[in-house]
């Protein structure tokens, strides 16, 4: 049902090209244009293409339309990420309250996500991330068995997948996935109380671990389509 609510949106409000009347008009298509600017030589963060940016959203755009992206096709999926965030977040809340209560707590979300008209890529994507790093810390928590049996086998689990998870989130918008980087640090730090402290500092080093060796490999992944000392200067240095 949540699912045919959030199709019958998106045909309304895939097509319509707005922007918020308190927002700068830029803020909605400016993410295609230059996604079809890496279809020749040009690179992100090199001479001619310096933005203060990530650049997951912009590589994303140009790989699933290599033919040259649209306004709408930016919509299009600017709206997905929307709606699978209120889905995980469907998901998540069944979990611990119930079909119900989440179908409510997710409907009611629709109006808040979809009221706004700012329809930019590395927001709604970033707040995919976020919902997906909530989650998994969420579930890493749950899974923990605070004595010596288990210990090792829900590590391997959750800890490098959240690694990974916040490495695209920060390769995605940095201002937020610094943020999250820390809350999600010095939760690992923190929780669960009942594990030895020793235990908790070794599962966040290992989780920083995780996180460099992940934003490493796909920032290099991505290296067809932006430098990536380019982007350490442009976005983590020069804009921080």
């Amino acid at each position: 049902m949540l699912v045919v609510l959030l199709a019958a949106i998106g045909l309304a409000v895939v097509p319509r090209h707005e922007t918020s009347i308190w927002m700068d008009t830029e803020f909605t298509d400016w993410i295609s244009p230059i996604a079809n600017q890496l279809h020749g030589e040009t690179r992100l963060y090199t001479d001619g293409l310096h933005i203060p940016m990530p650049p997951l959203p912009f590589v994303v755009l140009r790989l699933l339309h290599p033919g040259g992206a649209l306004w709408i096709d930016e919509n299009r999926l600017h709206f997905i990420f929307q709606a699978a965030t209120i889905l995980l977040l469907y998901l998540l809340f069944c979990q611990r309250v119930g079909v119900p209560l989440a179908f409510v707590a997710a409907t009611a979300l629709v109006p808040i996500f979809f009221a706004l008209a700012k329809k930019i890529l590395y927001d709604s994507m970033t707040q995919f991330l976020v919902v997906a790093c909530a989650a998994c810390v969420v579930s890493y928590l749950e899974s923990l068995d605070t004595g010596p049996g288990k210990r090792s086998k829900n590590f391997s689990l959750w800890v490098p997948l959240l690694g990974t998870l916040t490495a695209l989130l920060l390769l995605s918008k940095q201002s937020t996935g610094m943020g999250g980087l820390l809350g999600i640090g010095f939760t690992l730090l923190l929780l669960p109380a009942a594990m030895p402290f020793s235990q908790r500092c070794r599962n966040t080093f290992m989780f920083a671990c995780f996180l460099v060796a992940a934003f490493v490999v796909i920032g290099l992944a991505l290296s067809p389509f932006a430098s990536f000392s380019g982007m350490l200067q442009d976005v983590f240095i020069i804009c921080s």
